[in-house]
């Protein structure tokens, strides 16, 4: 906005600077009337102030100097309202008539002076201030003029006293003003009604100008934000892709890449879920904050359709935006980020393959937009690309450069199980029958083992001989030669070197088929659980079987079998084995427990230390002595949870692994099974049994040759098949007509329900 010029600022009130209309020209036009009467008034004045001064007369001086100040105040404080300052020109206007009327009569420019009042009251208050001020004219020049051919007021001097006298001379002169300052209020009037109908459409011409303003910078404005979008989306996926040659190792590039996604688009949290090869579970593979370390230590996953934001992407493939988590029944409410009001997870796509999905969430409703989707679905499908290629990259970088030390890490955990040890076996033949005995190791045997080659000591007397498989050294051979003139010779080591081959490849088949054995063994335990499962109709006996199988597998543990009755939201506890005792406990209503977390996410979940800690920052809620490891899993069938089986050791923390959650997942599995096969079974029995008690009865009733034998028939079988005392049966009879039946034997004396049906 400009800045108003010396014109706007000497005529201009500060509020009404920039005032546009009839209101501000008549600011500007009083303003610069004002302005011109003080000018004039400032002369004036000076003349009063000398004449008062020089005769005397000080009453005068003082009104003059009072109206004097008066004109001077109104003039230049232009905050003053407008009627104020309006008022007081025409009351000047007025006097200054008023006065020439008494001095100069019919002669002189008062009846003139009196047509400026008029005007100046019709421009300022309208055609009404006009007519007001027409009668006030018109009754003053009257009344002037009466007073004066009265002789109450002084005739002027010279040719106007004769014409002053004269009373219809006066009243003419009146009906004159009358006429004329009519017109004159209709005229001015009239002008600025037309002066307000023309700058009303001005005024209207300018809003519909400021409204196309405000709507084509709207435009602007959108289309910046827009070409912004794109810009940041363009720059995020650039950065993306310049990671993806930074970052080879995909862990780092997701890690940056996450951080980078959740800093550019100021997210409350941000995650990558990546399948598993099974791909039935999600698992958390980069997030941000301290929630996402805490997540990715505790290796968090989500199962693919389960009630989860993450869970429904990775299984429909789409994306998917809870605007209020509150409202959204597959938002999975996460402790460690308690500000989450909205979510938002796409798919990580190559084509048709599903890698996993991006999950971001903010801490306010209604954060994400359609235009947000489609922005991280563009930055999702550059980090599906980058990550497929930085792992692609990388897996080749670590065939081409790395192959032996890969290969040697996949057989390290097997043979470090297998010994029981962190570091390698060392074996010492000793001269005594070539027993094997195990010693310290020493200089020449760590030598062999750290470089894979064979290695002696500088008399040559000691030699040590590395025993490799796939690479990897497993055990060191070590032996000594203490006679004189006994060295290890080249071809000794060489021997030593063919034996220790051998004694590898014999070594690597033992391993192998140690682990296959182990593997049959799990499988051949959870065969008996299946078993047990699909045969067993006793489900205390299935609680125990159950009991058994998981302690030859995890060893001695309490077991907790936990069911879920979604219709009553309890939880009972038919089976838990604690300290050697087994006992059951009665329904509670679900609450806040680890088991109570287990059914609402049906996640498995796992707590290996510090289980108070881990409790508590879940959200849950526990009574008395918390274990010190604790795994419990849901009993799911289809999407419907029936449970939660649970293992707890109260004495050492780190009992149970991931192996053992998804081994007590699938025992869980089949318990879950077995406990829909049992109720559906239920249901089977009570068909089956109704049925029959229908078909039987009906058979019977049939035989009957007449109506009362009927009646009987039907009574005595129905009290017979449903156990009754007594039953009664009748055809419009009043009660008490017919009498009671009851089952009797041949000899007419009465017998139980369950003997008449023999």
């Amino acid at each position: 906005m400009t800045q108003p010029g010396l014109i706007q600022r000497l005529f201009l009130p500060p509020a009404s600077a920039g005032k546009g209309g009839l209101a501000g020209i008549r600011e500007q036009m009083l303003s610069f009337l004002l302005y011109a009467f003080s000018l004039l008034g400032t002369a004036a004045y000076i003349g009063m102030l000398l004449r008062s001064i020089r005769g005397g007369l000080w009453v005068a001086l003082a009104v003059s100097t009072a109206a004097f100040l008066w004109l001077l105040f109104v003039t230049l404080i232009r905050s003053l309202p407008l009627w104020l300052r309006a008022g007081t020109l025409l009351a000047i206007a007025y006097v200054y008539a008023l006065t020439r009327l008494l001095a100069g009569g019919l002669a002189g420019e008062g009846q003139l002076a009196l047509m400026v009042f008029l005007v100046l009251a019709s421009l300022f208050a309208g055609l009404r201030g006009g007519v007001a001020a027409l009668a006030v004219g018109t009754v003053t020049s009257a009344l002037v003029g009466a007073l004066m051919s009265a002789g109450r007021i002084p005739l002027p001097s010279g040719e106007a006293a004769a014409a002053s006298a004269n009373l219809a001379a006066w009243l003419g002169s009146s009906a004159l003003f009358l006429v004329l300052g009519g017109m004159a209020a209709a005229s001015v009037a009239w002008v600025v009604r037309g002066l307000e109908n023309a700058l009303g459409e001005k005024g209207g011409l300018i809003e519909q100008a400021r409204e196309q303003q405000t709507h084509l910078e709207e435009l602007v404005s959108e289309g910046t934000r827009d070409l912004q979008r794109q810009s940041r989306e363009l720059e995020t996926a650039a950065e993306i892709a310049k990671l993806a040659s930074a970052a080879p190792d995909p862990d780092e590039l997701m890690g940056r890449a996450i951080e980078l996604i959740r800093e550019r688009f100021d997210f409350y949290h941000a995650s990558i879920f990546l399948l598993d090869d099974s791909g039935l579970w999600a698992v958390l593979s980069a997030s941000t904050g301290e929630a996402g370390r805490q997540l990715l230590a505790r290796g968090h996953r989500l199962a693919s359709g389960s009630a989860s934001i993450v869970g429904w992407v990775t299984a429909n493939r789409k994306p998917r935006v809870a605007a209020d988590v509150e409202l959204d029944p597959f938002h999975f409410k996460n402790p460690l980020l308690p500000g989450t009001r909205a979510e938002m997870a796409v798919p990580l796509m190559i084509g048709d393959r599903l890698l996993g999905a991006l999950d971001v969430q903010s801490t306010q409703p209604n954060a994400f937009s359609q235009a947000n989707v489609r922005v991280v679905e563009a930055i999702s499908a550059e980090l599906a690309i980058a990550f497929e290629n930085s792992r692609l990259l990388h897996e080749a970088r670590i065939r081409l450069h790395d192959a032996s030390g890969r290969v040697a890490g996949r057989w390290t955990e097997p043979w470090k199980k297998l010994i029981g040890a962190e570091e390698d076996t060392i074996v010492h033949l000793e001269p005594r029958e070539g027993a094997a005995a195990a010693g310290p190791p020493s200089a020449v045997a760590e030598q062999a083992a750290r470089s894979g080659e064979p290695a002696t000591s500088t008399d040559r007397k000691e030699v040590a001989v590395p025993i490799q498989v796939r690479g990897e050294v497993v055990a060191t051979v070590m032996a000594r030669r203490a006679g004189p003139g006994e060295e290890w010779t080249d071809d000794d080591v060489a021997v030593l070197q063919t034996i220790a081959n051998q004694a590898a490849l014999a070594l690597e088949g033992a391993r192998q088929y140690a682990e296959e054995q182990r593997r049959l063994a799990e499988l051949e335990l959870v065969n008996r659980v299946s078993q047990a499962a699909s045969q067993l109709v006793n489900l205390d006996s299935l609680y125990r079987i159950v009991h058994s199988q998981i302690a030859r597998v995890l060893g001695e543990a309490d077991l907790m079998i936990a069911l879920f009755d979604a219709a009553s939201d309890q939880i009972t506890i038919p089976f838990l084995a604690k300290g050697g005792e087994i006992t059951k406990l009665e329904a509670t209503p679900i609450g806040e427990g680890l088991i109570s977390i287990v059914i609402r996410s049906r996640q498995p979940l796992l707590l290996t230390e510090d289980v108070d800690r881990a409790a508590a920052a879940l959200g849950a809620k526990t009574i008395g002595r918390l274990p010190r490891s604790w795994l419990g899993v849901p009993m799911l069938v289809g999407e419907e949870i029936l449970g939660v089986l649970v293992v707890q050791d109260y004495e050492s923390e780190h009992r149970f692994t991931d192996d053992d959650t998804a081994l007590l997942f699938t025992i869980a599995s089949q318990v879950a099974a077995a406990l829909e096969n049992s109720r559906l079974l239920e249901q089977v029995r009570r068909s089956e049994r109704r049925q029959r008690l229908i078909r039987e009865i009906t058979t019977k009733v049939r035989r009957a040759a007449d109506m009362d034998t009927i009646l009987t028939t039907a009574a005595r079988e129905l009290s017979l098949e449903l156990n009754a005392n007594r039953a009664s049966a009748r055809l419009g009879a009043p009660p008490g007509a017919l009498p009671a039946l009851q089952p009797k034997d041949g000899d007419g004396k009465g017998r139980s329900p369950r003997e008449g049906r023999k």
